[in-house]
């Protein structure tokens, strides 16, 4: 990324701003494509930074870093600051400005392992009839969803349950059942790909 109010980060501002994928680069040693894609990535997430850009005064930088969660639901940090290219995790800081204290994003997590993701206020406080993502969910929310799956399909394998629950990133139904395990809130059987989990007999 070039200076703030310069170059091609005018470019990622407007694509931001309208929820359109940024530029994919071709370079050689005599050349340089650059590829604009009209499209709109979602339709709700246009709708949310509408709202956000109407309301709140962004840098150029806050628009960008705002663009890229609304259109990907959740970002860990590391995935933020390989799409915004910056090479110090600890530049992201600056991206973020006064997202976080204006309540427009939220975290969570710690370190390496924060998240970032659209506050789930600004779908009521835009009045604009729509419910956060699944993608969104909290960590004690989909323990209870997918509680509620084994509770109503039975033993299952972990990517039946990934299935079932599509709306969720994989990763985290993933990581979630393993937590649940340790937890003993979880039976299994069987090892590795053919491993199954219920819930324990006293739950059911």
């Amino acid at each position: 990324m070039e200076g703030e109010g310069s170059g091609y980060d005018l470019v990622y501002e407007k694509l931001s701003l309208d929820a359109k994928p940024f530029p994919e680069l071709e370079s050689s040693f005599t050349k340089l494509v650059v590829t604009v894609k009209s499209g709109i990535l979602d339709e709700e997430a246009l709708s949310v930074i509408g709202y956000v850009h109407k309301h709140f005064v962004l840098t150029q930088k806050e628009a960008i870093t705002l663009g890229v969660v609304a259109t990907r639901k959740k970002l860990l940090s590391t995935q933020l600051s390989t799409t915004l290219q910056l090479n110090q995790e600890d530049k992201l800081k600056y991206w973020l400005g006064s997202l976080l204290d204006k309540n427009i994003l939220i975290s969570r997590g710690a370190r390496k392992g924060t998240e970032y993701l659209l506050n789930p206020d600004l779908f009521s406080q835009a009045k604009l009839n729509l419910t956060p993502s699944l993608k969104t969910i909290e960590p004690y929310k989909l323990e209870a969803l997918i509680y509620e799956d084994l509770r109503h399909n039975g033993e299952s394998k972990m990517a039946e349950i990934q299935q079932r629950l599509a709306e969720v990133y994989p990763d985290d139904v993933r990581k979630t059942v393993y937590r649940m395990v340790e937890k003993d809130g979880l039976a299994t059987t069987g090892a590795y790909r053919s491993r199954r989990y219920s819930l324990p007999k006293k739950n059911k």
